[in-house]
């Protein structure tokens, strides 16, 4: 996994306009408030892109190291970040969206579906990657 700092907790707070017409889709309203907190680092378990628009699966700071997809622009993410042991997947009938994830979520349909739908071995295997990046970084 890597780490991002959060620079904005609001895609409204974003300077740059023509970065959020790529999110104003999919965020209404602009002022959404996703609950971070500016400053601080966040986990990133894995990248998806949408239409080629950036959105991260951040774990959050919580007890339960939930995982929320979030518009990458929020983050100071850059793809050299991106760790090489990270696997792309081809995602939909078009083949424009995809993820990059650690290989043992890249290889399972619709993990994130399952993670939201609480399937135990997803959870396992979020838990299991979490704690082990905490190891290598402690």
């Amino acid at each position: 996994m890597i780490k991002v700092i959060c620079k904005y907790a609001r895609l409204s707070d974003v300077p740059n306009s023509s970065a959020l017409d790529n999110y104003r889709q999919d965020v209404n309203p602009l002022d959404y408030d996703f609950y971070l907190t500016g400053g601080i680092f966040y986990q990133v378990l894995g990248v998806t892109c949408r239409s080629s628009i950036p959105w991260l699966y951040i774990v959050r700071h919580d007890e339960g190291n939930n995982i929320d997809i979030l518009p990458a622009v929020l983050f100071d993410f850059d793809w050299q970040k991106v760790p090489k042991d990270w696997y792309i997947r081809i995602n939909g009938s078009t083949g424009e969206n995809m993820e990059l994830l650690p290989e043992k979520l890249v290889h399972i349909d619709h993990w994130y579906e399952r993670y939201i739908d609480e399937d135990p071995a997803i959870l396992e295997i979020i838990s299991l990657t979490i704690h082990n990046n905490s190891q290598q970084e402690g």
